[in-house]
């Protein structure tokens, strides 16, 4: 079943991957570890970076028609949004590592399996595109948000290490201003400045991914979330201020990561 979901969804090559993460670990049940790894997955897309994008981009002022209307372009645009970036995690996975000078191995689709599941994925985000370009008016962004997304991802793939470091950071950006480029294009600068903390989160791991086991000279990164959101809240109070209401996600993290640590500390997690 996890094989199906794997091959045809959307973003299965994603599960694929937390799955073989989650084999050559033997800390928990495989599928324990699948869903808590997922659904952290999830968390960090869904519940850090895009209700940010998401309220800085609807505000508090569209009525409720218009709110329903924009939360289905917005749920079509996510979904194409993964779709391609599946199409390169496959891609990474079986056909640009032969480039790499020290890949991280990944093997959870069969041989026969890999073409026809970036087949799967063109098929899905050529639907998704001829249906939003048929029915919305942003065809121009959408087109132009979909090429800089794939430029970037081929930029990456074919990067050597160290300028990965670098692409890496372009493509995370290419990856989270997709939608706000798309639907509300004066927002990005705004955006930018929500996701400082994430982004800054986002380098440092990649970098100690990549070269703490290689050259063993980067200690653990394990600052707790609040920590890292705090740091920059005084910052963008002053840039968005008196639209202090674009900050409440970031309030929010700020408050649940401080109430999570506190609980983990007392060992109930």
């Amino acid at each position: 079943m996890l094989e199906l979901l794997i091959e045809f969804l959307p973003f299965g090559a994603l599960l694929g991957r937390i799955k073989w993460d989650c084999n050559i670990s033997i800390r928990r049940k495989l599928y324990i570890c699948i869903l808590k790894d997922f659904a952290q997955h999830l968390f960090y897309e869904v519940a850090i970076i895009y209700p940010s994008l998401y309220l800085l981009i609807f505000g508090l002022l569209l009525d409720i028609n218009s709110f329903l209307v924009y939360s289905l372009v917005y749920f079509a645009l996510w979904i194409l949004l993964h779709t391609i970036y599946d199409i390169f995690y496959v891609m990474n996975d079986y056909i640009f590592i032969k480039y790499e000078e020290s890949p991280t191995i990944r093997k959870y689709l069969p041989k026969n399996s890999v073409k026809k599941t970036i087949v799967l994925r063109l098929v899905y985000a050529i639907m998704l595109l001829f249906i939003l370009i048929n029915n919305f008016k942003m065809k121009f962004m959408l087109l132009f948000a979909t090429i800089i997304l794939v430029l970037m991802n081929i930029l990456h793939n074919f990067a050597n290490e160290h300028l990965r470091i670098f692409t890496f950071g372009s493509l995370r950006l290419a990856k989270w201003l997709f939608i706000p480029l798309i639907i509300k294009c004066d927002s990005v600068p705004y955006i930018l400045l929500l996701l400082l903390p994430c982004f800054h989160d986002n380098i440092i791991k990649y970098y100690q991914h990549k070269f703490a086991r290689k050259y063993m000279f980067v200690s653990k990164f394990d600052v707790p979330l609040w920590e890292r959101f705090i740091i920059y809240l005084p910052l963008q109070f002053l840039v968005v201020y008196p639209n202090i209401y674009v900050l409440f996600p970031n309030i929010i993290i700020v408050i649940f990561s401080i109430i999570f640590t506190k609980i983990k500390d007392k060992g109930v997690l």
